[in-house]
């Protein structure tokens, strides 16, 4: 049967999709560190690519820019992203008010065992701070408690390694299989846990250990509780709802990075003539090192271009623009007058980028944590303003410590079970309400 459990493959439709959405939101929240990858080659090769590649983000902005322009950005889209850098230094130092609250309780009625360190024996303290990182960036996660030696130990899996799964009618996990190490033997294998036992498979689903619980129940749980959308498996995190908003930051404030040295480098426009260096555009001659001479010799070209093409958007371009003659042969002089153009991006657009990063960022921040919070305050604020922004906080933290108080009671009560049976009367956890 538990073969057949992981062969089978239940709701891998959902398994798919949830391990998608957690990637796709960890792209902006958590970001990878920049690899030194960016070579000619590289580039050609995103260029000239017909297909789709699993960075969804670059998909989008390929699909909405010019080649040049798609490369340029992609040359100026640097990691860890600024999306991260905003949730890890203004928005996660907040939500760890959640430790903090005044009114929490934790209480455990075990008989016989009125003096044990229920902190020490769980290890409250590694696991919440494991709990809190993931519930932020792999909230899609499951944690698994078990024995070893006669103490209860627990560990998280990433929804990605698992396999099957299947729920009992009540929306519990009624059995799992997911890839991962086999116990006291050194190889990757299947471990499949039910309400009544742990199965360990090599790769082959060689069949090497199985161990008995009595628990009831399976001890795996989803750490965030809400679902969305089809299905049970995808849940909520804090960010589903704002993913949106972290892809426009991140677009806009990669597009500030390209237009910077517009600002300092401008692109030039030129006449595209050959023009003798001894006379003026008269046809006199020039003494040498004169003004006329000097300002007739043309400026070497220099591309600053990507491959594949010029883009308008390269600081430091040189464009040649033809001479237009008139109708009776005679050179427009206006152009001539305007021999060399030096073209910056226009002030107002940069204006522009700069007050709509900073509209999006403030809706992020303010979405999740309000608006008071160190680095970002905008001027004076009311008494009402004040509370306003802190009621927007002080929502969110009972909202993440009502995820904490779901799992660690299923957790702690499968933890403890394990170890004490049916000697457990109840389990009580409350991370409290009042953050301030």
């Amino acid at each position: 049967m538990s073969r057949e459990f992981i062969e089978a493959q239940y709701n891998s439709k959902f398994l798919h999709k949830a391990s998608r959405q957690e990637k796709q939101l960890a792209y902006f929240t958590m970001s990878d560190m920049q690899e030194n990858y960016l070579t000619s080659e590289y580039l050609n090769t995103w260029a000239e690519r017909k297909y789709q590649s699993h960075d969804y983000f670059l998909n989008f902005v390929k699909s909405v820019f010019k080649t040049e322009n798609f490369l340029s950005f992609f040359k100026f889209l640097r990691k860890p992203l600024p999306s991260s850098k905003l949730i890890n230094n203004k928005i996660a130092p907040q939500l760890r008010r959640v430790f903090n609250a005044e009114n929490s309780e934790f209480k455990y009625i075990i008989d016989g065992a009125d003096d044990v360190d229920f902190y020490k024996l769980l290890n409250i303290k590694e696991f919440e701070q494991e709990l809190f990182g993931r519930m932020l960036f792999k909230h899609n996660s499951l944690v698994i408690s078990d024995m070893m030696e006669g103490k209860p130990y627990r560990y998280f899996i990433d929804i990605s390694d698992v396999k099957s799964i299947e729920r009992t009618y009540d929306g519990k996990i009624k059995a799992i299989a997911f890839s991962g190490e086999i116990e006291g033997v050194d190889k990757d294998g299947y471990i499949y846990i039910d309400e009544t036992k742990y199965s360990f498979f090599d790769k082959d689903f060689n069949e090497y250990n199985v161990v008995e619980h009595n628990l009831g129940r399976c001890p795996v749980h989803f750490i965030s509780p809400k679902i969305v959308g089809e299905g049970w498996v995808v849940r909520e995190s804090i960010f589903t709802y704002i993913r949106e908003e972290l892809e426009e930051y991140t677009f806009l404030k990669t597009l500030q990075k390209m237009t910077e040295p517009n600002g300092a480098i401008p692109i030039v426009t030129q006449l595209d003539i050959e023009i003798d260096d001894t006379k003026d555009i008269d046809g006199r001659e020039n003494e040498p090192g004169s003004n006329d001479m000097m300002s007739s010799q043309r400026a070497e070209i220099q591309s600053t271009n990507p491959p594949n093409g010029d883009s308008l958007l390269q600081a430091g371009s040189i464009f040649k623009v033809p001479v237009i003659e008139k109708e009776d042969g005679s050179i427009d002089i206006d152009v001539v007058k305007n021999l060399i153009n030096f073209h910056y991006l226009p002030v107002e657009a940069m204006k522009y980028l700069q007050v709509r990063i900073k509209e999006i960022e403030h809706s992020i921040i303010y979405t999740i944590v309000g608006g008071i919070i160190d680095g970002f305050k905008e001027g004076s604020k009311n008494e009402l303003q004040v509370e306003e922004s802190l009621s927007v906080l002080q929502n969110t933290l009972i909202y993440f410590a009502d995820s904490f108080n779901y799992i660690r009671k299923l957790s702690d009560w499968d933890m403890l079970r394990l170890k004490y049976g049916s000697r457990v009367r109840d389990v009580s956890i409350f991370y409290g309400s009042d953050f301030f």
